[in-house]
């Protein structure tokens, strides 16, 4: 439920917005299906690129896609290992999304459980 109002939010704030997924590309129709299309400059497939996360090669290509460098970018994954560990081996800020407060506590990362918490962590 707070994926469009915050998506909308942080895309009205001048920022970026990506995708990266390790599914196919038929991902590309789901997001449509969502209206999310309009929101996202960038949407990343493992297919895309010939990497999955958490290589830091497909943060990279999307990063490189999106025009911005490393340091400037947050990520936000549900997944600890393959998001947050990933998105840090690319140099980017690793964003913990934990929903149900129910994932394993973790002292290296930022954690929020909702996506309308990600202003939160822009100036950080």
């Amino acid at each position: 439920d707070d994926v469009m109002p915050a998506l909308t939010d942080l895309k009205g704030k001048g920022l970026i917005l990506g995708l990266i997924s390790n599914v196919e590309r038929d991902v590309l129709r789901l997001v449509d299906k969502l209206g999310l299309t309009p929101l996202l400059q960038v949407v990343m497939t493992s297919q895309d690129v010939g990497f999955n996360k958490p290589q830091p090669e497909i943060f990279h290509e999307a990063l490189r896609q999106a025009g911005v460098q490393a340091s400037e970018a947050i990520y936000v994954g549900d997944q600890y290992q393959i998001d947050v560990v990933g998105a840090n081996k690319a140099g980017m800020k690793g964003v913990l999304l934990d929903r149900g407060d129910y994932l394993e506590e973790t002292a290296d990362c930022p954690r929020i459980q909702s996506l309308t918490q990600v202003t939160e962590h822009l100036s950080q």
